[in-house]
């Protein structure tokens, strides 16, 4: 059970770097190009000695995942910037679902074990409902319902990743070097594809150009990030379904409204449906264990 803390402290770093995302109004892209410098010089040096992974199938899983990852981080952080870290993590769970139902249509298997389980199966029936009736209580929120809009390919990208991560760490041999790998090859590919995009499509991305206050807030969400990754990606190795960590991992909204608490920040969009959206997530994942 080493995935359950992995997943927590996952969880804990999501949490931060929306947070950040709220509180330093650094452009988004920038921001993001220069977390991965940070997180790939911090640990070039360790990279020079780990034992590479071998399996072609983890370098395909890369290079697929870090373009998906790419889109989805600028569209993900860049609402936590406009709309808040709240509203933000607590729509995003939805991509749980999306993984749930990408993964048994993988291995159908499963869905064979759920349908000889009835209690089980009307369970997960009930969640998805419960999930759908909690997205659409979105559109009467103005704030909420242009987060999920904005959020709709995150939440079909991040089951992607969550697949493509699971297979890449499945790949990729020893749990700590295929990690620090994942990291380091996910770094330079999307300082390779930010870079292009800047000079390619300049009115999208922005100008990357450092300061001295982005580059001290890209540095603190490289250490969250570079935690999460390896954190959520060992954990993966350590799990049947890559739902189980997504899911753990999702619970970031817990840690953000305690900070709101903490700190007197008001939010006042649907709390209660975007609560219910996470809550649904997570019984949802109970449900599979049985």
């Amino acid at each position: 059970m080493i995935w359950v803390p992995l997943s927590i402290v996952a969880a804990v770093t999501v949490a931060a770097m929306a947070l950040l995302s709220e509180y330093q109004k650094h452009p988004t892209v920038a921001r993001l190009f220069w977390l991965r410098f940070c997180s790939l010089a911090a640990l070039m040096p360790v990279a020079l000695f780990i034992e590479w992974p071998s399996n072609p199938q983890f370098y395909l899983c890369m290079v697929a995942l870090s373009v998906l990852i790419c889109g989805s981080d600028a569209l993900y952080y860049g609402s936590a910037k406009d709309h808040g870290a709240g509203v933000t993590t607590r729509i995003e769970p939805l991509s749980v679902l999306m993984t749930f139902v990408a993964w048994c249509a993988l291995t159908p298997s499963q869905i064979d074990a759920y349908a000889a389980k009835p209690l089980v199966a009307a369970g997960i029936a009930l969640c998805f409902a419960a999930a759908g009736y909690f997205a659409l209580r979105l559109r009467h929120c103005d704030v909420s319902f242009a987060v999920m809009k904005k959020l709709a390919p995150v939440i079909v990208i991040m089951a992607a990743v969550s697949i493509l991560g699971k297979t890449a760490m499945d790949a990729g041999g020893k749990p700590f070097d295929a990690a620090v790998a994942y990291i380091v090859i996910q770094c330079a590919l999307m300082l390779l594809f930010y870079g292009g995009a800047s000079v390619v499509t300049p009115q999208f991305t922005g100008n990357l150009k450092p300061n001295r206050a982005l580059l001290a807030s890209a540095a603190i969400m490289a250490v969250c990030s570079v935690t999460h990754i390896a954190t959520k990606n060992i954990a993966y190795t350590y799990v049947p379904n890559p739902a189980y960590v997504t899911v753990i991992g999702l619970t970031a909204p817990l840690f953000v409204a305690g900070f709101y608490h903490l700190a007197g920040r008001a939010d006042d969009t649907d709390k209660v449906a975007g609560f219910g959206i996470v809550i649904t997530s997570i019984i949802l994942v109970v449900l599979t264990r049985f």
